[in-house]
């Protein structure tokens, strides 16, 4: 279960002013701030003002700034601390400690998942003609390791491309659709690209961060990920960890198909590898 201030913000959201949205955005991508500054250094950090600060904890059903960054304070302790047995041994070895954190986000994250979602994601992307893949600036990573191994599975996967592809969306065909990963600070270009698919009638998918993401307002389909206690490079992981379990499901769904094998010839499938599973002309 999230902590409070996270479902309260979250259930908050869609009622408050721009500004206390700039504060509940923070709160939810970045508490380690509200647990460690007073409400007046985190007003200048965000750019609004102490009051403002206030009026946020308000909002959400606590007495004042006190009684929320208490509460943030104890959750933060509580992620933090592992069982004795998975850290004593590591303490002294960086290296190993960072894979831990990354397993633990993993296994945070499975809460959160939804299988039958999933699997309906899965299923369109197998159905679409055509699958466009949208991410920018650090999601232009996630984006890219979607298409690539997407477009080996079925072939019918595209990279969209701002500089090239401005109207992509007018030649799609119907039966498409977009898949769209938006982390906080989310893109624009994102977010606008997600809405005119959704006025197109195409199907959008989006992959965020959080239930208060500007572009779930345009998604039929969403996959949230949990990173609310997580730093910038923790996202990596778990995100590619979630997208591949839907590329296997994918594979799954190809093979019991009418889709030629020749489509995926290049795919190596259950860890198997065979002379025609390469081509070198």
């Amino acid at each position: 279960m999230p902590p409070k201030y996270v479902s309260e913000t979250e259930i908050a959201f869609p009622s408050l002013s721009k500004g206390l949205k700039k504060v509940a955005e923070s709160l939810l991508h970045d508490p380690i701030t509200f647990a460690i500054h007073p409400a007046k250094k985190i007003g200048k950090i965000i750019g609004v003002s102490e009051t403002m600060i206030i009026r946020f904890c308000r909002s959400i059903g606590y007495e004042g700034f006190s009684q929320l960054q208490e509460e943030v304070r104890k959750e933060m302790m509580h992620f933090n601390q592992g069982p004795i047995s998975e850290t004593s041994h590591y303490e002294k070895n960086p290296y190993i400690q960072n894979v831990e954190e990354d397993i633990k986000i993993l296994r945070n994250n499975l809460q959160y998942l939804e299988p039958d979602s999933l699997s309906s994601i899965a299923e369109l992307m197998t159905q679409s003609e055509r699958v466009i893949v949208v991410g920018y600036y650090q999601s232009q990573a996630f984006a890219y390791w979607l298409y690539f191994n997407l477009n080996y599975i079925t072939g019918n996967a595209y990279l969209y491309r701002p500089e090239i592809d401005a109207r992509l969306l007018d030649i799609t065909p119907k039966n498409s659709c977009v898949v769209v990963f938006s982390f906080y600070r989310y893109a624009m270009d994102t977010i606008r690209f997600a809405e005119e698919a959704r006025k197109k009638g195409i199907t959008v998918i989006v992959i965020t961060d959080s239930r208060v993401s500007p572009a779930i307002e345009f998604a039929d389909h969403v996959v949230l990920i949990n990173l609310s206690d997580a730093s910038l490079l923790r996202k990596g992981p778990v995100t590619l960890s979630i997208v591949n379990s839907v590329l296997t499901e994918v594979v799954k769904q190809v093979n019991q198909s009418d889709i030629p094998p020749s489509m995926f010839k290049y795919f190596i499938k259950d860890g198997e590898r065979k002379n025609d599973d390469y081509d070198f002309d």
